[in-house]
């Protein structure tokens, strides 16, 4: 019975019989992705075919149970597989998440061949049917796999016969130049078209695992012709050319299960057997030959052959030594055909050899080169020469590789032994690096290239200053990384093994007075080959408290790729679920561009054991990573890398892109244009042009649901100036609407934005390059739509744009949203600014003169059109300007006289309770119409921008017909939310209302009404002959009443409603002094707004009388002393629906009425039973005005009160209200 298959421990030659056939039995289990089969029968033909892991190059779906079965249509050839990438979930024996490939004719007769996890890479020739079986758990999903499928003759390409002619052709290593794969072993033989020419091979390009006898990766060079000796092994990055000495040369490649790089290029040709050309030979530790042309057949005539040798170590020399020399000539002077030896750089005379030489003679170069010449004459060849040659360990020195070092303030560089060149010796470098007491150390890394392995155990760079706050251990490839030491000496230490070695390293440090801050920046310059990037203290400690900025940089026309290797974030153990903050990625070159999404796990950021993969749509990319304040086990960090390049292919966008502009015009859209676009999209353009003399000009037609201008609501797109950051904001664009905008450089990028909720059409620009600037001023129709206007500065401007309303009962209304254009030192205007005229022309009203930088300012012209003018200089300051322009009903200023009468009208500022405009200079003049009333009025409710004294924006009242001849009757600017009621002296009021240029406030709204004058001697500006009047309408009751006022007027003189005067909070005429005289009298408090005293609807208790402010009055009323009696309320202003104007307990007065509506008043005195209000100032509808005791609603006892609400008042609007005076 065969056992079930379980991913764990299985040998190389289990019976796929064993494996496959149950797997077959839970085919019914197999899942199906967004459409994608998990089980497919592949055909494999001569052309390459892929096909990939559901999901790909996204994330694959959990507890998936996948099987592919390729095989080829040609029985006769093999089927290669390639894993072109690979990233599936690591575990302990790929126990979790795995891919397995089987090899056989059938299910029942197959064996396992390969099982992988993690990002390996496999090529497989050996059979002309695979099986490759894929499973997933139900956790930590990855992108999957991807792989590459084809048929081939003989045993594949990795094995080859191949023909050279005198046309190069190019050799490739499998996967080249992805990577080349695990466990190969190629053999290709190279044979010449025709047999009497030779083979020459010339290295192009060679990354493969270095070594120093390349023991593990390598590629091996061999001539048949002479006993198939080995001409060369090489490895790492070398260039080398060989030549054969006969018609057939064999190379081998071989690679282990350790590490693959980029792999190599070779381009190989037939040369005629005299072709003697300038080749480049590499001496590695493993013994390399060289020999004549022909050897060991006779060498030709009239040759001029040479050869540098270089050794693969700089610090090592070369050995050469001549096994074999059969050259025509006699020795020393060698006048026919000789031998030559070059040291070069040195002053050694060149070692000249012919004739026979036995036994061998040696030779080393003084350095890391080599020249070897070999001539001959027309005449007398002989065999030739057979030479081998090495490097050998040369006269170095450790002097440089122990040293102490001193920072200043000046950085210094420090590099590798040999940098940048490759060194294979194995080796230990110490530095120590002091700077004064009180500084610190900061090191910036350069470069680093060295073998990268789990906690980098054979090769390494370390700094620590002897805290646990600096103790880094970098390996691999790196660079631009920063660390700032704690103390004021550090060590640097750098260990190397002899094997698969890079550059080295080279780094910079300086002495600085500022310890680590807890937000480091660093940059990070991307290069085609990833680099790695480790946490800061990953596996060694785990720094707390800090926020790392990593900001990745690329070329204009490259994306930024950036994969996530390991993760051990703070997560819970026991379900690997996030624990900390997670860490943030940016398309852009800081936190303020948009969050990047990753492209497999379709999440913003990564935290716990996620490996995502960010993709950038421009060649910037910024991550934040911020460390907590503890850590809860032991391994928390990350290890990822980054590489630029163009990954379009790869990780296509659902929107957006990158695109070069020409003087042709392109056209994007939005997703799915012209039909309406999706939901919670964020899309990013980012267009550019290849010269840095040339701007960037759009223009084009968008549809955008909801809001319009500056107030875009749901759908928008954002145009910058330059990459997608705030600082190169350059227009918001939402609604239905056209635009042309144009960059200042040679970048500009659109960011498009959408929510949930309903979609439009989207958008469709043309984009091209330009030198012209866009054109500037013109003609402008001012509607009732909202249409802009958005120009950028540029030197030696002057520009004009006319505004012209399209309705003549309409005004032009310009908003200025936005405007930063250079000011002097001295707050003025200089060369640059902007200009606003009532008019279409300077010689209009000039509105305002503009620079520096604001927004929110608005102006509405007087006439038919308006003007607006900028100017600059040669060398100006700031982006521009951004203007809303409409045309509005309302006026900029509605001055018409108003008359007061005894009904309560409104007075508001322009376009309340919206923003006033700027440099507003409105006047009203308020009559009462008789010379014997005055004008009363209540300030309800103000937002007026605030500045020392009222000097830019404030509204003013004056007691008189003008500004000029008036008194000041109060000045008020910030928030007023209601006065007390004001009063003139006489028939007139001037209210005034002032705005500068500056920003805007919400306006303001008073009330107004008039009351009749107090009679001189009087009881205030209410007073009336009461005895005179009771005397008319009683008749013969005259007497008793006369008796009956005079007992009153003893008692108690009245209170007149007139006499009291709130100031407001501005200038105001001297004051007269309310004395209350009972500690139970109710006052209101002041308002927490300067200047002005207001209502609110809270209760408020008795206060003590030396509690209570001092109120000024007009100076008609000063030396009077009025007295508040026990629970008596005072309330100025009109009261409202319900409410009761009856007097407590007050002595000797009729109630009568000034005005109309005189019927139903209070004709005797009486008392108050219940909670009666005194309340002067006209009281509206529902008021109780009837003579004798009221029965209901009466109050006999004093209860605390609460005064009406604003809200109230201003609903009453402008309804035309019957008020009664008391």
């Amino acid at each position: 019975m065969w056992p079930m298959y379980s991913g764990v421990g299985w040998r190389m030659d289990v019976p796929l019989g064993c494996v496959v056939l149950p797997i077959l039995c839970f085919f019914c289990g197999i899942h199906t992705i967004s459409g994608e089969a998990c089980y497919q029968n592949l055909t494999a033909t001569d052309k390459p075919q892929i096909f990939t892991s559901p999901g790909y190059p996204l994330k694959y779906a959990p507890n998936l149970r996948c099987l592919w079965h390729i095989r080829a249509s040609d029985p006769s050839k093999v089927v290669v597989l390639e894993t072109l990438d690979s990233m599936i979930h690591t575990s302990i024996d790929c126990s979790e998440d795995t891919a397995s490939v089987f090899k056989g004719p059938s299910a029942q007769f197959s064996v396992m061949v390969r099982k992988w996890c993690g990002d390996i890479r496999y090529y497989l020739d050996a059979s002309n049917s695979y099986f490759l079986f894929f499973r997933s758990n139900s956790k930590y999903e990855n992108r999957g796999f991807q792989v590459r499928y084809y048929q081939a003759s003989g045993s594949g390409p990795c094995n080859r016969d191949l023909v050279a002619t005198r046309n190069a052709q190019d050799l490739i290593s499998p996967g080249y130049p992805v990577g080349y794969f695990h466990d190969l072993s190629c053999i290709y033989t190279i044979r010449a078209q025709q047999s009497t020419d030779r083979i020459q091979i010339d290295v192009v390009d060679m990354h493969i695992e270095n070594s120093l006898t390349c023991e593990n990766d390598n590629i091996t060079i061999v001539d048949p012709s002479l006993a198939a000796h080995v001409v060369g092994t090489i490895c790492g990055q070398m260039t080398p050319s060989y030549q054969s000495s006969g018609p057939d040369l064999q190379i081998t490649f071989n690679s282990n299960s350790v590490k693959e790089t980029k792999g190599f290029m070779i381009k190989y040709k037939s040369i005629l057997n005299s072709d003697c050309g300038n080749d480049k030979l590499i001496a590695t530790d493993v013994d390399s030959y060289l020999v004549s042309p022909g050897y060991p057949s006779r060498y030709y005539s009239n040759l001029a052959c040479r050869w540098t040798i270089s050794s693969n170590d700089p610090r090592r020399t070369i050995e050469v030594e001549v096994m074999y020399l059969g050259i025509s000539g006699t020795p020393p002077a060698c006048n026919e055909d000789k031998l030559e030896v070059d040291y070069l750089h040195s002053s050694s005379p060149n070692e000249v050899i012919c004739g026979s030489s036995t036994p061998t003679q040696r030779f080393v170069s003084m350095g890391n080169t080599m020249l070897i010449t070999f001539t001959s004459d027309s005449a007398n060849e002989g065999q030739g020469f057979y030479i081998r040659y090495r490097q050998v360990q040369g006269n170095t020195s450790s002097a440089s590789c122990n040293q102490t070092l001193t920072a200043t303030g000046t950085e210094q560089v420090l590099t590798s032994p040999g940098y940048p060149h490759i060194s294979l010796m194995s080796q230990t470098c110490s530095y120590t690096i002091r700077a004064q007491t009180g500084y610190h150390i900061r090191v910036t890394l350069n470069d680093l290239d060295i073998e990268r392995a789990r906690v980098c155990r054979y090769d390494s760079l370390a700094i620590s200053d002897g805290t646990p706050t600096l103790d880094e251990l970098w390996c691999g490839k790196s660079a631009g990384e920063v660390v700032n030491s704690q103390r004021s000496d550090i060590t640097v230490t750098y260990s190397i093994d002899n094997s698969n070695n890079g550059h080295g390293f080279s780094l910079k440090y300086s002495a600085v007075r500022e310890t680590a801050s807890s937000v480091q920046t660093m940059t990070l310059p991307t290069r085609s080959t990833p680099l790695y990037l480790s946490s800061p203290g990953f596996e060694k400690r785990y720094p707390r408290g800090i926020t790392y900025n990593y900001i990745l940089t690329a070329d204009p026309r490259q994306q930024i790729r950036l994969r996530v290797k390991e993760s051990y974030l703070r997560y819970n153990t026991a379900n690997g679920a996030c624990l900390s903050q997670r860490v943030r990625l940016y398309d852009g070159p800081s936190s303020a561009s948009l969050q990047l999404k990753s492209m497999n796990t379709r999440q913003y950021g990564w935290c716990a054991l996620d490996l995502p993969v960010f993709v950038s749509s421009s060649n910037y990319m910024t991550m934040v990573y911020k460390t907590s304040n503890f850590a809860d086990h032991a391994r928390i960090g990350f290890v990822l890398t980054y590489e630029h390049g163009n990954f379009n292919d790869m990780y296509p966008y659902t929107c957006g892109g990158i695109y070069l502009a020409s003087s042709q015009g392109i056209a994007i859209t939005s997703p799915n244009y012209p039909q309406n676009y999706d939901s919670n999209l964020i899309c990013k353009w980012t267009i550019w042009a290849a010269s840095n003399m040339t701007e960037i000009r759009l223009a084009g037609n968008f549809s955008l649901v909801g809001g319009i201008g500056a107030n875009c609501g749901e759908d928008y797109l954002t145009v910058y100036d330059g990459a997608a950051e705030p600082t190169n904001f350059l227009s918001k664009l939402c609604g239905t609407s056209s635009d042309t905008l144009q960059s200042t450089g040679n970048l500009l990028t659109i960011v498009m934005e959408t929510d949930s909720g309903y979609n439009g059409k989207g958008f469709r620009f043309l984009f091209y390059e330009t030198t012209d600037p866009l054109p500037c001023g013109g003609s402008l129709s001012a509607s009732l739509t909202n249409s802009y206007l958005r120009q950028r500065i540029r030197p030696n401007t002057s520009c004009e744009w006319v505004f012209t309303r399209e309705s003549n009962d309409t005004y032009i209304k310009l908003e200025l949203l936005s405007y930063d254009i250079g000011m002097r030192n001295d707050g003025t205007c200089g060369a640059d600014h902007v200009a606003i005229y009532d008019g279409n022309s300077e010689a209009s009203a000039r509105i305002a003169l503009l620079c520096g930088y604001r927004s929110v300012a608005t102006f509405i012209g007087t006439g038919g059109q308006m003007m607006v003018k900028l100017v600059t200089g040669a060398s100006p300051v700031g982006y521009g300007f951004n203007i809303e322009y409409s045309s509005s009903a309302a006026e900029r200023c509605s001055t018409k006289d108003r008359r007061a009468t005894g009904l309560v009208a409104y007075l508001q500022s322009p376009s309340y309770p919206n923003q006033y405009e700027s440099n507003l200079r409105c006047t009203w003049l308020i009559d009462s119409g008789k010379a014997d009333y005055i004008v009363m009025f209540n300030i309800l409710l103000a937002s007026i921008v605030y500045s020392d004294g009222c000097k830019d924006d404030y509204l003013a009242a004056y007691d008189g017909m003008s500004e000029a001849s008036s008194v000041q009757l109060g000045k008020w600017c910030q928030s007023v939310d209601r006065t007390e009621t004001q009063h003139s002296t006489q028939q007139y009021v001037t209210i005034v209302f002032h705005t500068n240029e500056d920003v805007s406030g919400g306006g303001f709204r008073l009330s107004y009404w008039r009351d009749a004058k107090a009679i001189e001697g009087g009881s205030g500006a209410l007073g009336t002959n009461v005895g005179a009047i009771l005397g008319g309408i009683f008749g013969g009751l005259i007497l008793l009443a006369v008796v009956i006022v005079v007992i009153v007027c003893v008692v108690k003189r009245p209170l007149s409603k007139g006499a009291k005067s709130s100031y407001g909070g501005g200038q105001a005429a001297p004051a007269v002094t309310y004395q209350p005289q009972r500690a139970t009298a109710y006052m209101h408090p002041p308002s927490t707004s300067p200047n002005a005293y207001a209502y609110d609807n809270r209760t408020y208790d008795a206060m003590p009388h030396d509690h209570f402010p001092q109120y000024n009055a007009h100076p008609k009323h000063q030396g009077s002393n009025y007295k508040v009696q026990d629970h008596e309320y005072s309330q100025p202003g009109p009261a409202h629906d319900n409410e009761y104007a009856h007097l407590g307990h007050v002595q000797g007065h009729d109630y009568s009425q000034a005005g109309p509506n005189q019927a139903n008043t209070y004709s005797q005195p009486r008392p108050v039973e219940q909670d009666e209000y005194s309340q002067p100032g006209p009281v509206e509808r529902d008021e109780y005005s009837q003579s004798g005791p009221v029965q209901q609603n009466g109050y006999s006892q004093p209860i605390h009160m609460s005064p009406p609400r604003y809200d109230d008042i201003q609903s009453a609007g402008n309804n035309d209200l019957s008020v009664s005076y008391i």
